[in-house]
């Protein structure tokens, strides 16, 4: 699980804090990482660009990730990217 890779990711390996406002008008404070996980079972390595965040009031942070071509170096730019085309960059 690629939330399991993310979590044992340290601290360093995330991005200063940004705020960002999601779909429905919420505001969230998110860090991004790069990481390449392995599927089970899987012969190769994908390279996802991950987001961590936490609303106000809840316990755990919550995950997102967005598989990609490993030449793309900026995690909150694939994530940027992400959220503007949606569906439609595949």
């Amino acid at each position: 699980m690629p939330e399991r890779t993310a979590g044992e990711l340290p601290d360093s390996a995330w991005t200063a804090t940004s705020t960002t406002r999601r779909r429905d008008g919420t505001e969230v404070t998110e860090q991004h990482s790069a990481l390449r996980h392995t599927p089970a079972e899987g012969d190769f390595a994908l390279t996802l660009a991950s987001a961590r965040w936490k609303k106000d009031g809840e316990l755990v942070r919550r995950h997102a990730f967005v598989a990609h071509e490993g030449r793309r170096a900026d995690p909150a730019a694939v994530m940027a990217r992400h959220r503007l085309n949606g569906g439609k960059e595949q």
